[in-house]
């Protein structure tokens, strides 16, 4: 295993875990800073990432260099750190269903259907026409639970 030195490899001056923490959570500490509740959604972001790697059929080459970049990214760390910090500053945290929010058109309601294809910046809805982006949608409806549960 290589030794990471003030938190980058040593090899390839990637960062290393001490240093995706370190981003974290001075992100997070930003973050919580600013905001009154903080409003997460319940995906397990573990079960996310393996179902990926379970469904890869890209070349070997390429499938190390993503899996390197997520490490990098590390999302289940950046939630941590971010749920810390609120505790830590009294600061609430609700909790959402992720159910259907990638789906579900927050401007009208409508649940689109499943689509396996893969995801598209934009997004016409089957209910009301209206095209939308969906990670906006989400983000509007996990404010809207989020109120919901407050």
């Amino acid at each position: 295993m290589p030794t990471n030195y003030c938190g980058n490899n040593k090899d390839t001056g990637a960062p290393g875990p001490l240093a995706i923490v370190m981003t974290c959570g001075a992100r997070s500490r930003a973050l919580v800073n600013q905001c009154g509740r903080i409003v997460i959604d319940d995906t397990n972001i573990s079960e996310v990432i393996q179902n990926t790697l379970d469904r890869s059929d890209l070349p070997n080459d390429l499938q190390q260099r993503i899996d390197r970049r997520r490490d990098y990214a590390a999302p289940g760390a950046l939630r941590s750190s971010i749920v810390a910090a609120a505790e830590r500053d009294a600061v609430p945290v609700t909790v959402v269903s992720a159910a259907g929010l990638s789906r579900i058109h927050a401007g009208c309601g409508y649940e689109n259907a499943l689509d396996r294809r893969p995801r598209q910046r934009l997004i016409v809805c089957g209910g009301c026409g209206r095209t939308y982006d969906p990670d906006l949608s989400a983000t509007m409806l996990m404010l809207a639970r989020g109120l919901d549960r407050s």
